[in-house]
Parts: C-alpha cells; structure tokens; sequence
C-alpha cells in the first residue's frame, strides 16, 4: 500500500497530517466531499510530488497558523508479500472501548494550577477535549529516564501526555503533559490512531460507579506493537543494527521483483561495517567524550531512518558525515594506542555517490504524477499536409498508438512524388486495417462499455496533398465539431492521453471532476473503463468527483472522502469507520454528493446490511461469482456498518449468563429500519454472525427488522460456523490470511477475484451459494 502524506498545504493536514492510502497495483481512487472542502487542493498537493513546485500561496492562511510548521507532501510505500501484509484492524481494535486514565498527584496540582482551574475543572476539560479528538498512542523507551512509557498524542491539540507501563493496573496513570506539535513528538510517525474514549479521573477512588475497560488490554496491544518494532532503540542503544521493513528470508524474493533493492541493501551493509568498526573499538572506550557519542547515536537514528524511508538524497550527506566523525575520532585517538600494536586501521570508505546513483537508475522514488487537463482536438487538428506531418501532434500521437512508423509514410510520399505513382494507397490500406482492429475496436468499448456495438469508425485519407483523419458513425461521415460536449470530452480523454505513451506502471494521474459534460452512461463507463485499464497497466487514477454515477457502491474500497476538521481538511480512507456510531456507511457520502439514498442503491438491489468492512469486501467477491454462474431478477448488494454496538458494565456481566440485548443494538436496529425505509424496502435485513451479539441482535426481530444469522443453514453440517471467514475452505483462509480481518487484505482479495486472478475453490463457493440463495428468500 502507498500513502501520500500531506501537512500544511492550503487547508488539508492542518490538525494532523493526512494521509491517502492509494492502492499499489494500480486502479481507481475517487475522492469525495462537500464543496469547497478540498478535494482539487488534495490533487495539487499529491501534484507537486511531480515538479517540487511549493509557493507562498500553498501556505495555510488562518489566522493563528504557526508559521514554523513546515508544508509537507511526501509519499511512501509498504513493499509487503501477501503473506506479510500488516493487519489495518490496528484503528478498530479497540472501537467503542473506554479507558481509565488517571494522575500521580503532583503533575495534577502543578498543571491544575498552571491553568488557574481546579483539579475538577481540569479534569472536564480533559474529558471534553479526548472526547472531540483524534487520539494517538504509542509504546516506546525514555532513554533518558531509563523507561518505558505509553505516549498519548493529541495532534490537534499539539499535546503529549506520559503513562506509565508499570503502575496504574487496569486504569492507566499519567505522569506527566508537554506542548509539543504532532510531527515533532519523538517517533509520533510509530503511534497508532487509537478509536477508543479515555476517561480522565481525578481519583483512583472515584472509578467505582464508572463503567470501565481493563486498561492492561491497551497496554499489552501497545507493548506488542513497540517489541516488534523495527528501529526500536532499548538498551540504551548498545548495539547498532540497521534494519529496513523488508524480512531477509524474503531478499531473493524482493531482489527479482523490486530490482533496486540488493543496491539498498549494500548501501545499508555499508553504513552498518562503519558503525559495527565503531562499536567495536570506541563505544566502550572512556576516553571518548560523552557528547560524541550522543552525536554519534544521533546520527546513527538519522541513517536508520532514511534507509527505512528509502530517503535516498539523504544518504550521501550522512555517509561523508560518518566519514568525517570516524577520521576525526581515529585521529584524535592516534596517542592512546601509540605503544598498542592493536591499533584499529581505519575502515575502508567508499563513493557512496555511485551507489546512490545505481540506485536511483533502478528505482525512482517519485512516479510519474500526471495532472491531466483537458486539451481540445478540433477539425483543424484532423487534418494536415505530408510536409507538415511531423508538426501534428495529434498525428504524431495517433502513429505513436497504433505503432506505425509515421517516417515510412513520409518516405511513401516522397517516393510517389518522384515517381510520379501513388505508392500511398498502399499505406492508407495498411494504416487504416490497423486502425480498424484496434482504435475503432476500443473506442467503441470504452463508449458503450461493449465489444460488438462498432457504432464509431475513424479512418485514414492519404491523398496527393493532404492527409486526414475521418469520423464515422453508422457508417456515415460526422464533424467532429458538431457532436456533444460529452462525446468530444471522451474523444479528447482518449486520443490526448489513454492511448499516447505517457504512462507507465507505478504512475499516477490525477483528473478533476472528472463527470464535468460525461452524459450519466458515459460517466459510469469512463470509471469502470479508469479502474480496469489502471488495474491492467499499474496506473493508479485518482479523481475528484460531485457525481454519485461516478461511485460504485459495490466498491466502496474505491472511495475516500475529504471532510472538515476543526482546523481545515483531512482524509478519510476506511469506511469501516462510521464516526459518532453511524450505521448508515452510506452517511458520508450523501454529504459529499448531496444526494438522497435511491441514486446510490439500485432498484434491482436487494440491500444486506452487514457487520464490517472485512465481511462486506469477502461477501461482495464471492457474490461477483454467483451472479456470473446464476441469474436472479433481484441483486444482492452488501453494505458494511460498524459493528453490532458496545455493551456497558451490567449487560456484560448479564451476557455471562444469558443472550443479552444491548442498548446500543436497539439504536442500530431503529437504524437500520431508517435507511430501509428510505431505500424504498420495506424491512432492513442484517446478516450477524452466529455469535453471542449475533444471536442478541436476531432477538430484536420483527416484521420491520431481521437479524439472520450467517450460520442457520449450516448449523448441522458445520456446527462450528460463526463468522464470514468460515465459509472459506481451509485452504483459502489460511492463504490470505483472513483471520487477521484486514481491511486492506480483504479489498485486495475481492479486487483480484474480479479480476479473474484468484481461483475460488468448489467447498468455498457451494458455502457461499447456498448463503446467496437462502438471503434472496428474505
């Protein structure tokens, strides 16, 4: 997966950076939001990558912005084998949990004080605060105190707060509050966005009442994630490793596909024999003056870090930096081992510059990022003269696509003119064979999404002073300055762009408001046509949008929306997400659109409601199939929401004993009945899983609400089925993966699966089948 990251350009990434999760194969990626919240600012950010081209006017212009904060725009990118793909339920993990946090005394009075408020008051505007913000954790070492601690990071607030690992038990216990900006607190880029409550307490003794969760669970999650850090620096830094994300059992694997990693890897061996000489010879030397060291260990955090973000203009900085700190050290300890025949030579340095170069060869670290604008063709354009051929852009273009050298033509037309023949004919035949199998063949499928319509023709004219490129539409000669708007932007779309050689794998191409004069047919053509075409070539398309016939909600993977933030814009990419306990998915995307609920869901749809984000990419994929091998006048069509609600402290301790029926299930049922009615049906269905929340829910069932429990037809043969991931053969399951419930594993298997490239064994779809059959009963 690829993140754009963006900070302080205009108005997005203003509270916290904002990231865009692009995918890494290529395809589609629409974004979406309300007007004049940022959508064409979020395009221009991800466009300077391209040409560097930050200005005084890509400055935030509020009022209180903080001049010091920089404008950032950078990209990365997880190279990860599927096999090795993180798990994005880091965010949900803790959804709807809320932790205790408390004070040790003296930082409660000294900051309660600070701020002229009473402990209590302190307290509630704590609580106030956590409540409408984002919250970020991480788990790391104090090297100066000698400790671990949990840093709670609020962005927006440009707050730190420190927890102590070790006392607190199930509450955590703050220690101590700094002001520090998001991208400044040590390894913030390490903290996870954390989708908890915590709870400020005053008093440990004021917990009782409070329904609470055990806070060693965030602990350990946290400690987890630090243990298996890559860079993490414990032991007060006694060795040196430089380490980058890709595991070495996984080298001759990366090394075929990724040509540019074995020339990282022996940058990062460099670097590593300069420090191991160091370690072994100096570290532990006491002659050495402590502050060296601390430049030394800092410098050595800097090279881990730019090898682990491939910042490759970075390198030789450093490279001549050790350089110089080793030579100086070697020669400032030249008396020390004057009568010790065990003086170390110095190490062997080398032109890392050559290496970097060999690097950058193989590896471009920008894509190509192109942002396409519209250039119109005319009927001037169509036409021209054999000695002015080359000075045709649309020509030269158009020979370019159908590979037909444009030179031979203009040899052609020489030779006849001396000769007094018309050798052209002979061309314009060829030319236009050519033509006909592949520029009429595609274009007429890209228009009418169909193979076999053939309603346009183009055509070559080679004639004695003039060459020129016809249009035809059932067979009869049209002007192409007469035909719609919609049709001559798709003209411009296809013979300015899709088939000139300006993309490659990797790329990236950004179109603003893409809809603008596509007739609706057109619109959603021109989206399946930018997914395929960019899934096939490795081209990531990334286009902004007002138009629902633009999305489709069977793709919901497809879709991020740019929203508000308290300060500005920021960027949400996971729909598995539904802020302030949502169940309508849908929510945020009839806000950008302004659009009612029917425009999104067909009325051949029958609409499923779903618990999250995993079942509905799994339940999609397989749904793909069903509908290719079986015909059915309804569709199935699955929405996620988020989750099937919380219970408190009471309806926990009843569930030990008996299916309990939470509060919150009540609210989300009503819901679901809401947006049912709105989709013109006349009861909302929600496929649960067979566990005890599924089973609570199914309990809530009437004539307008019905809970169906993914397992009731499967309960004899497969007793243990519960959840989605059950109805895959073992096989499948533990081959993506899919008890991990990533988000992102899940869209990429149900992507690849439509695109024929999984094969999707007899157990599985017979699982999966019987399901489809039995929810199109309801």
């Amino acid at each position: 997966m690829r993140k754009i990251i963006i900070s302080n350009y205009r108005n997005i990434g203003i509270d916290a950076p904002a990231e865009l999760k692009i995918p890494q194969d290529g395809g589609l990626i629409v974004l979406l939001g309300e007007n004049n919240v940022g959508k064409s600012n979020v395009l221009s950010a991800i466009g300077t990558l391209q040409n560097v081209d930050l200005n005084k006017g890509d400055r935030p212009n509020f009022f209180d912005f903080d001049e010091y904060n920089e404008t950032r725009v950078t990209l990365t990118e997880d190279i990860l084998n599927e096999s090795g793909m993180d798990s994005e339920i880091d965010e949900n993990l803790f959804q709807d949990k809320i932790f205790g946090v408390t004070f040790t005394q003296k930082p409660l009075e000294t900051i309660s004080k600070k701020q002229n408020l009473t402990t209590q008051q302190y307290i509630q505007n704590l609580n106030d605060k956590f409540n409408t913000s984002d919250i970020y954790a991480l788990h790391d070492y104090d090297e100066k105190g000698q400790k671990e601690e949990i840093r709670i990071i609020l962005p927006e607030h440009k707050e730190v707060y420190l927890c102590s690992t070790k006392r607190g038990g199930e509450i955590l216990e703050c220690f101590g509050v700094f002001d520090r900006e998001f991208d400044k607190a040590k390894n913030h880029d390490k903290a996870i966005k954390l989708s908890c409550k915590l709870k400020f307490i005053s008093d440990k003794k004021d917990i009782e009442g409070i329904d609470l969760d055990d806070a060693r669970e965030l602990k350990k999650y946290l400690n987890d994630k630090f243990k298996d850090s890559d860079d993490k620096n414990i032991e007060n830094l006694q060795k040196y490793e430089f380490k980058i994300w890709l595991n070495s059992k996984n080298i001759a694997t990366w090394s075929s596909s990724y040509p540019w990693f074995e020339t990282l890897n022996k940058i990062k061996n460099e670097f590593k024999k300069l420090t191991d000489w160091y370690i072994e010879n100096y570290k532990e030397n006491s002659r050495y003056r402590q502050k060296d060291k601390q430049i030394f260990d800092e410098l050595s955090k800097d090279i881990s870090s730019a090898i682990f973000r491939r910042e490759y203009d970075k390198f030789e900085r450093y490279y001549d930096r050790l350089r110089e700190i080793l030579t100086e050290l070697w020669e400032d300890n030249k008396q020390v081992y004057y009568y010790n025949s065990q003086k170390p030579g110095l190490p062997k340095f080398i032109d890392i510059k050559a290496l970097v170069t060999e690097l950058l060869r193989c590896d471009p670290v920008i894509p190509n990022i192109i942002f396409y604008k519209e250039h119109e063709i005319k009927n001037e354009n169509l036409k021209t003269t054999p000695d002015q051929l080359l000075e045709n852009e649309f020509f030269i273009a158009l020979f370019n696509a159908i590979k037909f050298d444009i030179s031979k033509l203009q040899k052609i037309y020489e030779k006849s003119k001396d000769k007094g023949a018309s050798f052209y004919n002979t061309a314009e035949k060829e030319i236009n064979k050519i033509l006909k199998e592949t520029i009429n063949v595609r274009f007429n499928e890209l228009y009418y999404s169909k193979s076999d319509s053939d309603v346009y023709g183009f055509e070559i004219n080679l004639e004695n002073q003039s060459i020129s490129f016809s249009i035809a539409k059932n067979n009869e000669t049209i002007s192409l300055s007469e035909q719609s708007v919609g049709f001559k932007k798709f003209f411009n779309l296809f013979f300015n762009f899709l088939y000139q050689d300006k993309v490659d794998s990797g790329d990236i191409v950004l179109i603003d408001e893409i809809e603008n004069h596509l007739s609706i047919p057109a619109q959603k053509d021109i989206r399946k046509f930018l997914k395929e075409f960019g899934q096939k070539n490795g081209i990531t398309f990334i286009v902004s949008t007002h138009s629902n016939h633009i999305l489709d909600i069977r793709h919901l993977d497809e879709i991020r929306i740019v929203k508000s933030s308290s300060k500005g814009s920021t960027i949400v990419n996971d729909f598995s997400i539904i802020p302030d306990h949502e169940a309508d998915t849908l929510a945020q995307i009839k806000r950008g659109l302004g659009v009612e609920y029917l425009s999104l869901v067909g009325y051949d749809d029958k609409l499923i409601f779903v618990e999250g984000i995993t079942d509905y990419n799994y339940l999609t994929a397989i749904n793909f199939l069903y509908e290719k091998e079986r015909s059915s006048e309804e569709r199935l069509l699955f929405l996620p929401i988020s989750g099937l609600g919380k219970m408190n402290g009471m309806e926990q301790r009843q569930s030990k004993i008996n299916i309990v029926i939470a509060k919150d299930q009540k609210n989300i049922a009503n819901e679901l009945k809401t947006l049912a009615r709105t989709a013109k049906d006349g009861k909302a269905l929600l496929l649960v899983d067979g566990d005890k929340a599924g089973q609570a829910m199914a309990k809530l069932n009437n004539d307008k609400f019905i809970a169906i429990l993914n397992n009731e037809q499967f309960k004899e043969k497969y007793p243990n089925f519960k959840e989605i991931e059950d109805f895959f053969s073992a096989d499948l399951r533990t081959k993506f993966e899919m008890d991990k419930k990533s988000s992102e594993i899940s869209s990429k298997f149900k992507n690849e699966v439509e695109q024929g490239k999984i094969e999707i064994d007899k157990e599985t779809k017979e699982n999966f089948f019987k399901l489809f059959d039995y929810l199109l009963t309801f």
